[in-house]
């Protein structure tokens, strides 16, 4: 099945001195790539948190380096849910480098969903977040129905 994925490319910025990309700059390419990815779903992170308080952290975080990336380089990170379980999600993400056609980098990270306000784990995600975001990790849009839906709910609520 196909991946969602999210385009970038390598600038100054995101080098060391010796040219190539800084390791944790990878990790802000993921980060990128899953706001993105919630915003794809119909959820922008400002809103999820403004409107219906809630919110993604990582909770545990895995990653291993391959081939570096380059200044000028464009790369994409491509995301596949691989888990879900009622309060949290294990996201797969292959960052990826275009210009080379090689591996950079690959992520295995795992989210769960807070209350903005308690600050503790959502213990009953919302169904239409769930399924949005398991159509949209899975390389699909939301079907038409669950987008009306979820427009519909985002309205309500604020």
């Amino acid at each position: 099945m196909e991946t969602e994925k999210y385009k970038f490319r390598i600038y100054y910025e995101d080098t060391d001195a010796g040219g190539i990309v800084y390791h944790a700059r990878y990790l802000m390419f993921a980060e990128r790539s899953r706001g993105e990815t919630l915003r794809m779903a119909g959820f922008p992170p400002k809103e999820l948190a403004e409107k219906r308080n809630l919110g993604f952290v990582v909770r545990q975080l895995e990653i291993r380096y391959y081939d570096p990336m380059e200044l000028d380089d464009e790369g994409e990170v491509r995301n596949r849910m691989i888990e879900e379980k009622a309060m949290r999600v294990i996201v797969e993400q292959e960052i990826f480098n275009l210009t080379k056609n090689k591996v950079a980098a690959r992520l295995k990270v795992e989210l769960v969903l807070i209350d903005c306000k308690t600050l503790r784990l959502c213990t009953k995600p919302p169904e239409d977040l769930r399924l949005a975001l398991r159509h949209v990790w899975n390389g699909e849009y939301p079907p038409e129905a669950l987008r009306q839906r979820i427009k519909e709910a985002n309205q309500a609520i604020g």
